[in-house]
């Protein structure tokens, strides 16, 4: 099925493109969200009336974004301290929601939790990769440290 999306959606693209989704990824998911609309004429002729619109969205997102993956290159690697045993591994796990608030506490950088990608849970003292992903072109790496915190 072909879609014309209204807003961004961070894995398919900006509002205004028109991509070939499948069926129940547009029935449940996008057409609910009101992310995206059945692309026919009539939709396509509203799309036309809108393509300046979607334009300055798209600058300013760009313009947005670009600034906010300068910040975390600039960053570079940050570093957790965490209870850990003698083995090297943490008690818990550090997730997205940890590195999330450690930007936005240490570094004042708002980042959501859906941007920060993690393969699974980081368990051990040590260095790790993590990807920030703000959009499907806006992507970089962040170094995060784990640190034995002392008892």
């Amino acid at each position: 099925m072909e879609v014309i999306l209204l807003k961004e959606v961070s894995t398919l693209g900006d509002p205004g493109d028109i991509l070939k989704v499948k069926n129940g990824y547009a029935q449940n998911y996008l057409f609910p969200q009101k992310l995206a609309v059945r692309k026919t004429s009539y939709s396509l002729s509203i799309l036309e009336k809108q393509k300046d619109e979607f334009t300055k969205i798209i600058a300013e997102k760009t313009k947005n974004y670009s600034k906010v993956i300068d910040r975390i290159k600039e960053i570079d690697s940050i570093t957790i301290a965490a209870k850990a045993s003698k083995e090297g591994k943490i008690f818990g796990s550090i997730k997205e929601k940890n590195i999330e608030e450690h930007l936005s506490s240490v570094y004042n950088l708002v980042l959501q939790k859906k941007n920060i990608i993690i393969p699974h849970p980081i368990k051990t003292i040590g260095e790790h990769s993590v990807a920030i992903m703000l959009n499907k072109s806006f992507k970089t790496e962040l170094k995060v440290i784990l640190e034995a915190e002392a008892l």
